[in-house]
């Protein structure tokens, strides 16, 4: 279940056949408005049930706009796209009969390459690092992206330049990012 409220879009639970997870203090999915430079900071509580287990979660995500310029695609090439980084670290514990039965750490960084009036990013680039489980990377390019009309936050464009790159490390006021579909 996903809900919007003024001023950021939060997740408040979620369930499928064998599993629920219901967010005590919700997750902040994304802050509005935002625009380059401008920071968000939230926290959260779940927990979920699986089977005879009960997680119990705690995390802190951070929201930066970091990044604007161009972004090139093997498919598309975007101007004008806003780089948001996001961190997501939270801290699980797994309860069975009240006894815990493990704990993890986990730190997930996503960019997300936003256009405007565009719901969903262009491009997503994540990696995920945990103490519980082995980390990878991902990436994720949204082709048939619905646009949604919504009016722009700000006509502004940063003014500075000096051509650092978006990816990895964060960005400039005006930079470009190129993606590869090869190895």
């Amino acid at each position: 279940l996903f809900i919007l409220l003024s001023p950021s879009g939060v997740l408040i639970g979620f369930a499928t056949n064998n599993f629920m997870k219901w967010f005590t203090t919700p997750y902040c999915r994304f802050h509005y408005p935002m625009s380059y430079g401008s920071q968000y900071n939230s926290t959260y509580k779940a927990y979920s049930n699986s089977g005879q287990a009960t997680t119990y979660t705690t995390g802190f995500k951070t929201l930066t706009v970091d990044g604007f310029g161009t972004i090139i695609l093997p498919v598309v090439t975007y101007n004008n796209v806003m780089r948001v980084k996001v961190t997501d670290e939270s801290f699980d514990t797994v309860k069975v009969g009240g006894n815990v039965v493990s704990t993890s750490h986990t730190i997930i960084t996503n960019y997300w390459w936003y256009r405007t009036g565009y719901k969903f990013p262009v491009f997503d680039y994540g990696y995920a690092e945990s103490s519980s489980m082995y980390s990878f990377k991902f990436a994720s390019i949204s082709i048939k992206n619905a646009p949604v009309f919504i009016d722009p936050i700000s006509a502004t464009v940063p003014v500075s330049s000096n051509g650092t790159a978006i990816s990895p490390r964060p960005a400039s006021s005006s930079a470009v990012s190129r993606a590869s579909s090869r190895p």
